[in-house]
């Protein structure tokens, strides 16, 4: 076990290192007495700077940052580092201020960490990122996020009592490097032969130099069309970064074109992945709804063949945040009503024939077009007494709803945006109904948030019934 807690002083050059501490992500272990102080500071670090510790369980060296695989990895305790068996241990932040006599740095607290879970043991090297682009609340690594790394193999480089590896249990041990500004010995243009100091982004490895016709990070990135669209070339192990704006909610397609075979990521402004061509579950297109925000694309070459044209294809639909849309027909597949919202029934009515008094059957479908998660109620009605109706839901979670309607506002449920949802609809005459040959009038309403959606079936008897 370790604990990584911060002191109320380090070096004179720190007015109060308590003050530094910024949260972590604890994991408490009763009885820990392993204590491991955090000091870095490189010139360069800028407050609220992401950092994290990873530790290299198997020794065969740390996982390379430039892998694509890197991309969508998780920045918490206990996530792996993209494909690797490389893990992280330890979350905080640069902090700033008088603590500091010059710029920002590390000076934290991890409380005590049982090895265990992380599969790792005294002498597992580790190694400290700290990610400039990334602040509070982006906990997600993408293509392009800057990065500085160190661990030393030797204790007191650049200060610390031991090397960047998993100590023994118990003591008090400290982890440090600090710049001349601060006080310490640590220079980053010149590292000690126990240092292992670097810096660079999570960009694929390899990339072109001049003339790329697109950005290779999100910093960079070129702005792209929902319209439009955009085309790119591409050379071995280059990468294209664009950004796209969505105004207000709106449901996205985004797929690619072109002479060369092309994979393409999809993330969030946090640099949460939303989408990968490359995962063998997902379709060859994105297809989703987002909310408004700035969101990046990044595309690659894939397969044999890196070098060629490609396009980046678009489509957008606004989308409000609720609408029922409900449809009728004779079958499941024929239905009329889509995408015609009224409470009037206009448009999606249908009309049908009881022969000889029997019973006749009609298919509804509610569906949610809207861009939020909504909770819809459905609910179908008769004009008269001289019908019996029943109806129930065929898809999704099937069952008999008639019972569960009463005279409220309907059967409720959940519904994804852009899902929908077949219902079956039974209208038979009552006896009275057959002697007069009554007319059924029936009207079915799909409802949420104050919309509705109706839509109407008529029934009637074709003939007398036979003595």
């Amino acid at each position: 076990m370790f604990d990584l807690v911060n002191h109320s002083v380090f070096r004179p050059v720190l007015v109060s290192i308590a003050s530094a501490i910024s949260a972590l992500s604890l994991v408490p272990i009763v009885g820990a007495t392993v204590t491991i102080e955090v000091f870095f500071e490189d010139g360069s670090i800028a407050e609220g700077a992401r950092a994290v510790v990873v530790a290299d369980v198997s020794g065969d060296g740390f996982f390379s940052l430039s892998d694509p695989s890197v991309s969508g990895t998780n920045l918490q305790p206990g996530a792996n580092v993209g494909q690797s068996d490389d893990i992280i241990v330890a979350l905080f932040s640069a902090s700033g201020g008088d603590e500091w006599i010059s710029g920002s740095g590390i000076a934290d607290t991890l409380a005590a960490v049982d090895y265990t879970p992380f599969g790792i043991s005294p002498g597992t090297p580790l190694c400290l990122y700290v990610f400039a682009d990334l602040t509070s609340g982006e906990e997600w690594l993408i293509f392009g996020d800057r990065y500085a790394s160190y661990r030393n193999a030797m204790a007191g480089s650049s200060g610390g009592t031991i090397p960047f590896e998993a100590p023994l249990d118990p003591g008090v041990y400290t982890l440090s490097a600090l710049t001349a500004a601060n006080g310490g010995g640590f220079d980053p243009l010149n590292p000690n032969g126990d240092e292992e100091y670097g810096t660079g982004s999570t960009a694929r490895a390899g990339g072109p130099g001049g003339g790329d016709d697109h950005g290779d990070s999100k910093v960079d990135a070129s702005p792209l069309g929902l319209i439009s669209g955009a085309t790119g070339n591409l050379t071995p192990g280059d990468l294209d970064f664009f950004q796209i704006t969505i105004p207000s909610l709106s449901h996205l397609k985004a797929s690619l074109g072109g002479e060369v075979a092309s994979v393409f990521w999809i993330f969030d402004s946090l640099g949460a992945l939303l989408y990968s061509s490359t995962d063998p579950e997902s379709l060859d297109f994105f297809s989703g709804v987002l909310q408004s925000g700035n969101y990046y694309i990044a595309v690659a070459g894939g397969g044999d063949s890196q070098t060629g044209s490609y396009s980046v294809d678009l489509e957008s639909d606004p989308l409000v945040e609720t609408r029922p849309d409900l449809t009728i027909g004779k079958t499941g597949k024929s239905q009329r009503g889509n995408d015609i919202y009224n409470a009037s029934g206009g448009g999606q009515t249908y009309s049908a024939k009881s022969k000889n008094g029997r019973k006749v059957r009609a298919f509804f479908t509610v569906g949610n077009d809207g861009g939020l998660i909504s909770t819809l109620g459905v609910r179908a009605s008769r004009s008269n007494s001289y019908y019996k109706l029943k109806y129930r839901r065929i898809t999704g979670q099937a069952g008999n709803v008639t019972a569960l309607v009463g005279r409220g506002a309907g059967y409720l449920a959940n519904y994804d945006p852009l899902t929908s949802y077949l219902y079956l609809l039974d209208m038979k005459p009552t006896r009275r109904g057959k002697e007069r040959r009554r007319t059924g009038k029936f009207n079915i309403n799909a409802s949420g948030e104050g919309l509705i959606d109706r839509a109407k079936t008529k029934v009637k008897i074709s003939k007398r019934l036979r003595p």
